[in-house]
């Protein structure tokens, strides 16, 4: 692998590690993420749906991560709270809750037919 290339990885790695340690709310996501990724293993999905189901975890945790940089640069490049840095940071936290919101929508529109289907399953059995 080049060197470079290498180096990429390692710094984007170690960036993630830095997310993963330090905020709750992206290890939050990602739990969420994990069991929406059980839910494509468990259920008879069609492809689209599959590549929706990816790229709305994909989605989320990168806001996230997007939003935990941002917050920690303001953090260093204004590090007393004023009112447009506060306002930022909750215009970060209002994407955040956006983009998740709209893929839990998004998520139950394309799982909650397949769990109906295994709940009068289990009901009929």
């Amino acid at each position: 692998m080049d060197n470079r290339l290498y180096t990429s990885m390692r710094h984007a790695m170690r960036g993630l590690h830095t997310v993963f340690v330090t905020e709750a709310n992206f290890r939050m996501q990602l739990i969420f993420g994990l069991a929406a990724l059980a839910g494509v293993i468990v259920f008879p999905l069609q492809k689209m749906e599959t590549i929706v189901v990816f790229m709305l975890i994909a989605f989320v945790l990168t806001l996230e991560v997007v939003n935990s940089a941002l917050e920690r640069f303001l953090d260093v490049l204004k590090p007393r709270l004023s009112y447009q840095v506060e306002a930022v940071k909750d215009m970060l936290a209002g994407a955040v809750l956006v983009g998740s919101f709209f893929s839990l929508i998004i998520g139950m529109l394309i799982f909650l037919p397949h769990i109906t289907v295994m709940i009068i399953e289990l009901i009929r059995k």
